[in-house]
């Protein structure tokens, strides 16, 4: 029975020959050009290539090499920045939930006045009645903010401290 397609042997097996399509294509040219390019690009940059390799070699085993010494100093940095924003995030949402800031509104006369974020209808509301994207102006929102951020400070404290005292008591022994 005769192929529709002519056929090549590939390992013992009868493949279809579909070279006549990819030199006909168009998406074939293109891709043929876009070869070129780039070995002639890396033909024009390979030097460049080599040195930022061999640059980046040469600060990786710097890195590796700094890194026993530096090593303590990065844990604790990245610990107390931790530390830091958590703390940071606790007393932000506790601020917002205070109620002490200010929403700025603009009366029909262009007068500008300050509503407390208490004082609005619906700020209050339960969180899971509040679209997404209110949930900023709602006070529960902080609330549940301050008290997550709080607890997750307050574990993570404990455990930064019980650390450190148990390095400090084995590096002196």
């Amino acid at each position: 029975m005769p192929f529709a397609e002519p056929t090549k042997n590939l390992n013992g097996l009868c493949v279809p020959d579909l070279s006549w399509m990819v030199e006909n294509s168009e998406e074939a040219k293109v891709a043929a050009v876009f070869v070129d390019e780039s070995i002639s690009d890396l033909e024009r940059t390979w030097r460049y290539l080599l040195g930022i390799i061999l640059g980046s070699a040469i600060l990786s085993l710097v890195i590796t090499l700094c890194m026993r010494w530096l090593a303590g100093v990065s844990v604790w940095l990245c610990i107390f920045l931790f530390l830091g924003g958590t703390a940071g995030v606790l007393g932000f949402s506790g601020y917002k939930y205070s109620g002490k800031q200010s929403i700025k509104i603009i009366n029909d006369k262009s007068k500008t006045s300050f509503l407390e974020l208490k004082k609005i209808n619906g700020a209050d509301g339960p969180l899971s009645q509040v679209p997404f994207a209110y949930w900023a102006s709602n006070t529960h929102f902080w609330l549940y903010l301050a008290i997550g951020s709080g607890i997750f400070f307050l574990i993570f404290l404990l455990i930064t401290i019980g650390i450190g005292s148990y390095i400090l008591r084995h590096a002196q022994a």
